[in-house]
């Protein structure tokens, strides 16, 4: 049937004898081909990454680059071309992977790129500014997300992302979010890189918020010290804040670094990370009261994936965020001086479910659950918020 072109009902049997319980080589790569020529391209990757570490391991990464290629990732494509060629292949096979790689050479990337998620949603505790307490208001929101980026030459790429959360119900908790960046990049077969200038503004209740200045670097590494580990990558950050005239306590310095890891076995995906971020904030002072509003902070993050058929994917997440204010606030309490320094931790859990409608479209739903602790009781809050959004990538 594959062979006579019967693409639908070869898929239907392979499947069906998965299910009966046959697991081979041979049926994961039979499938790879037929979702990749049925334009099911995270399921031909699904399939296609279950021959890895088997001695059909260059095979896989060849078709693993052709499953890049036609999501016109060309770096991608280039690292596993790449990777055939590092295994000695068969010589039809190496020269298969010479030509793909030729080709690449003469081949621009695509020039600008872009992904939109629009989502509806409950929230249980509707959070303020960022350094205060949730306000324990409940309500209905919705939210878009976009991000895009254009290439002005292969070494030069114009980028830009946008939030938006509107709450029908309370729209003083409204906010939005723009950036934009000029990013430099280069890549070789171990590494990709970008550093570049990145500007943001965001809002709050129609108010301006925050506007940031400031430099980016990325790296990626295609393989990591840890062998299980497919690649690695690095954030460092450093801007000019400067508070809207409502915040002016907000200007002062922000900083971060960031280090993360993925891996993918099978129908599994891990990813890891780790942040610091620092700031040093001007403080809201009024009279002998103060509030700080510059942590210091350390993230922890692991993300848990699994494709359990060829469209639906299960996945949770953790988060642990430790913060430590640089100042110590100060109230009134019964007429009372006190001081104390804030010292946050936070968890966050996660919870979702992806249905891939195609190769561009896919459907989300997740329910987040936030419990927050600190040394200062008035921060102390727990949280639900539940969402469904469709993704596009454009």
């Amino acid at each position: 049937m594959f062979r006579q072109g019967h693409l639908e009902a070869a898929r239907d049997c392979l499947e069906a004898a998965r299910t009966m319980g046959l697991n081979s080589l041979s049926l994961s790569y039979n499938l790879g081909v037929v979702y990749y020529r049925l334009g099911r391209l995270p399921a031909a990757e699904q399939a296609f990454r279950q021959l890895l570490s088997s001695p059909h391991e260059a095979l896989a990464r060849y078709n693993l680059g052709l499953v890049a290629l036609a999501r016109d990732d060309h770096e991608q494509a280039r690292s596993e071309f790449l990777a055939v060629m590092a295994a000695r292949p068969p010589a039809a096979l190496a020269q298969l992977a010479r030509e793909r790689l030729s080709e690449l050479e003469g081949t621009r990337p695509v020039p600008a790129r872009g992904y939109l998620s629009l989502g509806v949603g409950y929230d249980s505790n509707i959070a303020g500014l960022p350094d205060t307490a949730a306000s324990r208001q409940a309500g209905g929101m919705t939210e878009a997300v976009f991000a895009g980026s254009v290439d002005l030459s292969p070494a030069w790429r114009l980028e830009g992302a946008g939030w938006s959360q509107f709450y029908p119900g309370h729209p003083q908790y409204n906010g939005q979010w723009l950036q934009s960046g000029l990013i430099r990049q280069a890549s070789s077969e171990t590494r990709q890189q970008a550093w570049g200038v990145v500007l943001s503004q965001s809002w709050f209740d129609r108010r301006a918020f925050e506007s940031r200045y400031g430099l980016e670097g990325r790296w990626r590494w295609r393989r990591c010290a840890l062998v299980w580990l497919d690649h690695c990558q690095g954030v460092a950050d450093l801007a000019r804040v400067e508070g809207g005239s409502l915040y002016e306590a907000y200007d002062g310095y922000w900083w971060r670094l960031r280090a993360g890891a993925e891996s993918r076995r099978d129908a599994w995906r891990l990813s890891l990370g780790y942040e610091w971020e620092g700031n040093d904030r001007t403080e809201l002072e009024s009279g002998p009261e103060r509030v700080s509003v510059s942590p210091w902070q350390h993230r922890l993050d692991l993300e848990l994936g699994y494709r359990v058929s060829p469209d639906w994917t299960l996945g949770s997440r953790v988060d642990f965020r430790y913060s430590r204010y640089a100042t110590t606030d100060r109230w009134l309490e019964d007429g009372t001086p006190v001081a104390e320094r804030r010292v946050d931790r936070r968890r966050d859990l996660t919870l979702y479910a992806e249905y891939d409608i195609n190769r561009s479209w896919r459907a989300r739903g997740q329910w987040r659950f936030s419990d927050n602790r600190s040394r200062i009781d008035r921060y102390d809050f727990q949280r639900h918020v539940l969402a469904l959004t469709l993704e596009v990538m454009l």
